[in-house]
Order: C-alpha cells, then sequence, then structure tokens
C-alpha cells in the first residue's frame, strides 16, 4: 500500500465516513474508491485531482507519490535504452 493511499485511508477515517459516503465527498464512484482502496486499481490522475480539490491538506503527500511515479517510469525507460 502506498503513503498516498495510507493518508487518504486515514483521512476517510478522521472525517468518520464509511466507503460510500467518502467516494460522494471525493466526487467518484464507490466502486472506483473500493478497488483503489483494496489495491485493485491504480490511483488516476483524476483520482488525483479529486483528492487535491477536497483534501488539499494532503498536498505534500500527493506530490511525493507522483515524484515517485515519474522516478519509476524513467527508470523504466532507461532500463529499455
Amino acid at each position: 500500500m502506498t503513503d498516498l493511499l495510507n493518508e487518504v485511508i486515514a483521512e476517510q477515517k478522521r472525517l468518520g465516513m464509511n466507503d460510500s459516503q467518502f467516494a460522494t465527498f471525493l466526487g467518484v464512484n464507490r466502486s472506483t474508491w473500493s478497488r483503489i482502496k483494496r489495491g485493485q486499481r491504480k490511483i488516476s490522475l483524476g483520482f488525483i485531482g479529486c483528492l487535491m480539490s477536497k483534501l488539499p491538506g494532503l498536498e505534500t503527500v500527493v506530490l511525493d507519490h507522483m515524484y515517485e511515479l515519474i522516478q519509476q517510469r524513467q527508470r523504466q525507460v532507461g532500463s529499455n535504452e
């Protein structure tokens, strides 16, 4: 589980929301949030946009997550050369 996902789940708990309430709060489908939470779906840029608009306090964690994704991609590209 990623640091970002851990932080989002902690925020959900802090807000006292169940999955359905939290998905509605974020503006995503409940099944989308459930699959992300269970690790069955990757965090998309669209989901990150929802997080940034609804949970701006997670900005640093979101940016760290995006930076790590960029680094992973650069390593993949570098190993294919």
